[in-house]
């Protein structure tokens, strides 16, 4: 297990500890009782998309990690005072596509037309479907630096 460190969760008033659990299957557990079927199917075809002002940049997976930020030499530049000089990466782990949060103020990911938003602090979320992250602030902040994702395939 690994901390993805304290979170607010939907439908709690508090703050969570969330952990990443990663189980490897061995030929011993093929007996394993199974609770559930993941919502996160591998996307070992997809391509990710990531947009803002008219520039796109794909990445496929096992390609090179983008770097989001402040930075002339970030992947895609998002010149904005909220923003970190490396706010955040894209890239891909484990079959799916992650975001890593690496910002002073954190990034919030709105998936599909979710109202609540999943927050990052430190700390990273797969990215899957379609949707918007807002660098530093939520996205309903004034002139808020908004990036578009898609995940296809």
């Amino acid at each position: 297990m690994r901390s993805l460190g304290p979170m607010y969760l939907r439908g709690k008033q508090e703050v969570t500890e969330v952990f990443r659990v990663d189980w490897n299957v061995t030929a011993g557990d093929t007996e394993a009782t199974v609770m559930g079927v993941s919502m996160f199917k591998s996307n070992k075809d997809g391509i990710l998309e990531v947009s803002r002002d008219g520039q796109t940049l794909r990445l496929e997976p096992r390609g090179e990690k983008l770097s989001i930020g402040r930075s002339i030499t970030a992947s895609l530049t998002v010149n904005d005072g909220r923003v970190s000089r490396v706010h955040c990466t894209a890239g891909w782990r484990g079959g799916h596509f992650v975001l890593e949060d690496a910002s002073s103020f954190g990034t919030w990911v709105y998936f599909g037309n979710q109202v609540e938003p999943v927050v990052l602090r430190r700390t990273e979320c797969y990215l899957v479907g379609q949707g918007k992250i807002s660098l530093g602030c939520e996205r309903e902040a004034e002139d808020a630096p908004i990036i578009e994702f898609s995940v296809r395939g």
